[in-house]
């Protein structure tokens, strides 16, 4: 609760947010291997997604908060609710991104530095949900803008 962003001066309260692997996106043929997606929704009930690709890397701290009541197999769910997580550590720092419309399986694309996660978390999550992103897509009739600096809240 609390957690939104004003995309063309409309605002989007953050709904959920979900994770795929290996990355749905790719950026100059790169897919990262975990991608989070941020699902959004505006009063009129419009959708906005936030995808941030994964890198390997170091542990994310904001991963470890909730990492850890991971079911361990597809399909089960915890309703753990002692867990408060700030979507903004979800989030790279000061990267810039992508904007386009598009199917709800397919949100913008961050890019710049990296968010990271490491191996041991990657492989926590596919081996509990296997892969279960569906294949790069053509561009087709989407427009793509360029990256533009930093996330406007």
């Amino acid at each position: 609760p609390g957690s939104a962003i004003t995309v063309a001066g409309k605002r989007f309260e953050l709904l959920q947010f979900h994770f795929h692997t290996p990355s749905e996106h790719a950026i100059g043929g790169h897919r990262a291997p975990l991608e989070a997606h941020l699902v959004h929704k505006a009063a009129d009930g419009e959708l906005a997604v936030i995808g941030v690709m994964v890198e390997e890397g170091p542990e994310n701290l904001a991963l470890s908060e909730f990492w850890g009541l991971m079911p361990t197999r597809a399909g089960e769910t915890n309703h753990e609710r002692r867990t408060l997580i700030n979507a903004r550590d979800l989030l790279p720092h000061g990267a810039g991104y992508y904007r386009y419309m598009g199917s709800l399986t397919t949100p913008p694309c961050s890019e710049g530095q990296p968010v990271t996660a490491s191996a041991k978390q990657i492989q926590q999550f596919a081996r509990v949900i296997g892969a279960n992103a569906r294949p790069v897509q053509p561009v087709g009739r989407r427009l793509v803008l360029a990256p533009l600096d930093g996330i406007k809240e």
